[in-house]
């Protein structure tokens, strides 16, 4: 029997709160509120927002390393792309699993839900296209995952977008973190370093290096 994504959007959002060992306030949509903004979830974590569109799928995997399909409307999507801001993270959300019995079974959901990060699908993605090339009347991306593989992709149609999946437990929910080295090769003064501490701004973390 398929499970409906309002079923998996409910266990996972339950899940993360337990993980977190924290208490979360999730917010939801009514299905017309939903229809325009284009997410299911969102909550705020340590400041930051995190939003998430839960995705469903019926297809049931014949082997282990079969695709899982899911579908995303064009619309959704390009509202979704609008959404991220510097404080937001926005997320599809794909569990890869389709049936009651595969969630039953399932000892860890967390372990077998997917994220996709909507800050890395172009902001001009063109419309889905049939094999003929003519736009597909439904506007739907068909979106494969592959989970049984070393490193986890998700493939977005038409045009193929190819890209690395990530668990859901592996987000960070600290916020985004910029990674720079700087090199002085001359000897750095107390001048200098100020003036790059107030560059990098206050919630810089970093470290010194010296070549003793």
């Amino acid at each position: 029997m398929p499970i409906s994504e309002k079923t998996l959007e409910l266990n996972i959002c339950s899940e993360i709160s337990r993980w977190l060992k924290k208490r979360i306030i999730w917010t939801g949509l009514t299905q017309k509120q939903e229809a325009k903004a284009g997410w299911d979830a969102c909550t705020r974590i340590n400041g930051r927002f995190f939003i998430l569109q839960f995705k469903s799928s019926k297809k049931v995997k014949k082997t282990p390393t079969d695709p899982r399909r899911f579908y995303a409307k064009h619309e959704q999507m390009l509202n979704l792309i609008k959404k991220v801001k510097s404080n937001r993270s926005v997320f599809y959300v794909f569990p890869d699993l389709s049936t009651r019995q595969e969630l039953l079974n399932c000892s860890d959901i967390l372990d077998q839900t997917y994220v996709y990060d909507v800050k890395a699908i172009p902001r001009n993605i063109p419309f889905p296209l049939k094999k003929d090339g003519a736009p597909r009347k439904s506007g739907l991306h068909y979106i494969d995952i592959f989970t049984n593989i070393p490193i986890p992709k998700i493939i977005i149609h038409s045009e193929p977008i190819v890209a690395n999946l990530t668990k859901i437990k592996e987000i960070s929910i600290e916020g985004e973190y910029i990674e720079k080295i700087i090199k002085f090769d001359d000897e750095i003064n107390f001048e200098t370093f100020w003036q790059l501490c107030k560059t990098l701004g206050r919630k810089l973390i970093g470290g010194i290096i010296t070549n003793e």
